[in-house]
């Protein structure tokens, strides 16, 4: 009976690090870039103001941000409180729209892809 004790704990303990691990591993989640041609404009929207307001990116901003975002490599799941709205809009009439925290961007789910400068939106936002 004792050594049946011993098997059973030892296989559960194994069960959960083996699923502990498949919990961890990464997503290798495809990134949907953005394509400066397709891109009619780019808002931003500050979830921190208690009034919404929403400024347009220039284009210099719009093609930085482009880049920024393409460049950004994967950081994982994280769950976050937004801090600004990034509403892309294309030229075909659909609408993408990221969720930001500092340096951390997603779009759908809580994948997210590391800006790279956690004051990166903030910079932007505050730019005339």
């Amino acid at each position: 009976m004792k050594q049946l004790k011993i098997v059973t704990s030892t296989i559960f303990i194994l069960a959960f690090m083996v699923s502990h691990g498949q919990i961890k591993a990464k997503t290798n989640l495809n990134k949907n870039t953005l394509n400066f041609n397709q891109i009619n404009y780019i808002e931003i929207r500050n979830s921190s103001l208690a009034k919404s307001t929403a400024k347009r990116l220039t284009t210099r901003q719009t093609k930085s941000f482009i880049v920024t975002f393409n460049k950004a490599p994967e950081s994982g799941i994280y769950k976050f409180i937004v801090h600004y709205w990034v509403d892309v809009y294309l030229k075909n009439g659909s609408k993408r729209v990221f969720r930001v925290n500092g340096a951390h961007i997603k779009e759908e789910g809580d994948n997210c892809f590391n800006l790279g400068d956690k004051n990166y939106l903030k910079t932007l936002w505050e730019q005339n």
